[in-house]
């Protein structure tokens, strides 16, 4: 038998769950931000957001948004109003360093975002939509997909494990750990 909540079980739990509700929001920050090479400008030194922008291309006004919101994540330092920093998290979004994120983020903001916005699909009809649309569907992709080669000439995190799991597997035949460790394996 079914034990019925109630409210008063409920009340303050409902915050728990906002970090998993926009969690997208954080991921489409940091993807844009690997995009537009943020990390590597800020690593010559603090700049502003309208210098920022200038380098981009962007918006300078909306670039300020993405940036406060980076750094409302711990991405990078808000030093004094419109005015930002790198920090050691946001370092992990550089290119060409050997343990850089930056390829995974430009991964999972695109081809992943993708793919996981047809969750829903396959749960209900079993196949994977966006495998059939994309020629890309998950981590378990073959190295030799289109879409993940862009991805995998580049360098990737030196921490790797060989791994039992799925075909989750870099160019080099080893198991990304970061892919396993913030993948969940419901397929």
């Amino acid at each position: 038998m079914a034990q019925e909540i109630t409210s008063k079980e409920t009340a303050g739990h409902e915050s728990s769950l906002m970090p998993l509700i926009t969690g997208f929001m954080a991921l489409r920050v940091v993807h844009v931000a690997a995009e537009l090479g943020i990390a590597d400008l800020l690593a010559e030194g603090a700049k502003s957001s309208e210098e920022l922008a200038s380098k981009t291309g962007a918006q300078a006004s909306t670039l300020h948004r993405l940036l406060r919101a980076l750094a409302s994540l711990g991405v990078i330092d808000e030093l004094e109003p419109g005015r930002f920093a790198l920090n050691a998290l946001g370092a992990q979004l550089r290119t060409g360093l050997p343990d850089s994120v930056r390829n995974l983020a430009l991964m999972y903001g695109s081809e992943a975002w993708r793919s996981w916005s047809e969750l829903r699909y396959s749960v209900q009809t079993g196949p994977r939509r966006s495998s059939m649309s994309s020629g890309w569907s998950s981590l378990s992709a073959s190295p030799k997909t289109p879409n993940r080669q862009r991805y995998s000439t580049k360098p990737w995190p030196r921490s790797r494990a060989k791994s039992r799991s799925k075909g989750r597997v870099d160019e080099d035949g080893t198991a990304c750990s970061r892919c396993k460790a913030t993948t969940p394996n419901i397929f």
